[in-house]
This record gives C-alpha cells, sequence and structure tokens, in this order.
C-alpha cells in the first residue's frame, strides 16, 4: 500500500472520529442541558404544586378548626334540642339515618348528648337531679346508725360516682350503665328507708 494512501486515509480517518467525537460531545451537552432544564421545570412545577397544596390544606384546616369549635358546641345549633334518637345508636334504630334529609348529629360526651336530646333544659335539669342524687348519697352515709348500712351504701354509691365521673369522656345515661346508676341508686335508698339513723 502507498504511504501517501495511508496518510490520506489516517487524515480522513482522524477527521470522521474528530467530527464524530465533536458532534457525540455536542449532543451529550445539548442533552444534559436539556434534561438539567426539564428536571428544573419539573421541580419549579412540583415546587407550585406543593404550594398549592399548602395554601388549600391550610385553607381548609382552617375552615375545619372554626367548624369544629361550632360542632362542639351543640347547644348552640340546637338550644332546645334535636330531638331524641338523633345521635348514637339510638339514632341507628329509631332515627331517620335513611333519610338523607336528616344530617347526622353525634355526641361522645354527656352534656353534649342531653343538649342533643333536649336542649338546655334537659342540661340543667338532668344536671340538678344529679347534683341532687349525689348530695342526699352523702346525707344518707353520714345519718345512718349502723355501721354495715354505711359500709355498703359507701360502696353502691361509690359505683355511682364512677359513674357520673364518666359524664365528660363518654356518654354513660345514654347507656347500660345509666340505667345501673339509677336502678342502685333506688335500690339503696329503697333498702335503707327504715334503718336507723343517727339523731341530729
Amino acid at each position: 500500500m502507498n504511504a501517501a494512501y495511508l496518510t490520506a486515509f489516517a487524515a480522513l480517518a482522524g477527521s470522521a472520529i474528530g467530527g464524530l467525537t465533536s458532534f457525540a460531545s455536542a449532543w451529550l451537552t445539548q442533552h444534559h442541558r436539556d434534561r438539567a432544564k426539564r428536571l428544573s421545570r419539573e421541580k419549579t412545577r412540583r415546587q407550585e404544586l406543593y404550594k398549592q397544596f399548602i395554601d388549600e390544606a391550610s385553607k381548609l384546616y382552617a375552615d375545619a378548626l372554626v367548624r369544629d369549635q361550632a360542632a362542639q358546641l351543640p347547644g348552640a345549633e340546637h338550644p332546645l334540642g334535636a330531638g331524641l334518637a338523633r345521635w348514637g345508636m339510638m339514632s341507628f334504630y329509631f332515627g331517620g339515618l335513611h333519610d338523607a334529609n336528616v344530617p347526622a348529629v353525634f355526641a361522645e360526651v354527656q352534656p353534649n348528648a342531653w343538649l342533643l336530646d333536649g336542649g338546655v333544659f334537659l342540661l340543667l335539669f338532668y344536671g340538678l337531679a344529679l347534683t341532687v342524687t349525689a348530695t342526699n348519697d352523702v346525707k344518707l352515709v353520714r345519718t345512718l346508725a349502723d355501721r354495715n348500712d354505711r359500709l355498703w351504701s359507701a360502696a353502691v354509691i361509690a359505683a355511682n360516682f364512677g359513674t357520673l365521673a364518666l359524664v365528660f369522656s363518654f356518654v354513660p345515661f345514654g347507656t347500660a350503665a345509666g340505667m345501673q346508676f339509677w336502678f342502685l341508686e333506688g335500690a339503696l335508698h329503697g333498702a335503707m328507708a327504715r334503718r336507723p339513723r343517727i339523731s341530729a
């Protein structure tokens, strides 16, 4: 082979390789720039989307807090009560759960349940009845003459005071615990009605 051809072929191959390398280098550089721009646009879009999400979530959370504060005061919405069987299992069995026009109401603590059942009046009168009952229980224990009578009365009253303590964390008077409270009160006062008392 002629040395001139070899030199020309080497020069041509070198030029081709140099051109391809330049082309590949330019293409890869442009590809990386395009990818960087695309990722930057995606990141900006995600940041905007996240910002919109945070703004919307903040508005909804603030609205929920305002509505929740109103929901925690059922007396404000139903000052005379929402009617019997409007919350809990009573609503499920007897209420209008199947009527879409009747909004659901909920009570998690006893005062709210009294407000829903009978409004402010039921709350006041039931609270008064429990206060009078507790006061009479204390008087009963203090006036019984027999030590065993005082012991058994105190045991029944302690069980009932436990039910009273549940008023602010549960709805005991909407369950069997409320029936037990009044049954024990009636049984206690019936059993101790004719027992000897300490004279004043």
